[in-house]
């Protein structure tokens, strides 16, 4: 897999570059036929949104790195088709996990985003809750999920419950079981659908 990061500044602190990524300053510098080259295009990067439309397009695979996370570029960078949303000083195994992630077919958004983007998403009008899915809940699995669907971390949940971040995992694991959901986005569309 090559990878080519477009980007109009220095990265030196990128840890892209160790894994041998060649730097271009647009889109139309690093042409080529490959099918599997992947793109990390900068927002320092002129007309950043534009070139991520390019690339996909074309049927490439796209990340949108940049020097500030907001969910604003995450939304943008999601709507264009890019394939996965970090920060340019994302750590080398999170790079390779993120890389794992997209290749399999899945998309990329950093943790600390994924609270933020659960609760607008649970907010959002065309959002409605399935209450029959929370049936083979327990009443306190109920309220650790309310507390997700708010966005909450781990940490927030157990002091607004008055529990360990121990037992929070637990009702977690537990949750996740019973509605066979692998993480919190598949536990928000479980609950509940777009219409």
């Amino acid at each position: 897999m090559e990878h080519k990061l477009i980007a109009n500044q220095a990265l030196d602190h990128c840890s892209l570059l160790a894994m041998g990524a060649h730097v271009y300053h647009d889109m139309d510098e690093s042409t080529d036929s490959h099918d599997d080259v992947f793109y990390w295009v900068h927002t320092s990067s002129n007309h950043w949104l534009e070139q991520v439309n390019r690339c996909v397009a074309t049927g490439k695979v796209v990340i949108l790195m940049t020097a500030n996370l907001t969910l604003e570029e995450l939304q943008l960078a999601m709507q264009a088709g890019a394939r996965g949303y970090c920060a340019d000083n994302i750590p080398l195994n999170e790079i390779i996990d993120l890389i794992s992630a997209v290749e399999q077919g899945g998309i990329w958004i950093p943790g600390g985003m994924l609270g933020s983007l659960i609760a607008l998403l649970s907010q959002h009008p065309a959002y409605s809750r399935v209450e029959e899915h929370m049936l083979p809940l327990s009443d306190r699995e109920k309220q650790v999920v309310n507390e997700v669907l708010t966005g909450a971390s781990n940490l927030t949940i157990a002091n607004n419950l008055s529990i360990t971040v121990r037992t929070v995992k637990d009702h977690m694991a537990s949750i996740f079981k019973k509605l066979a959901v692998k993480d919190r986005v598949q536990l928000l569309l479980k609950l509940g659908q777009f219409r």
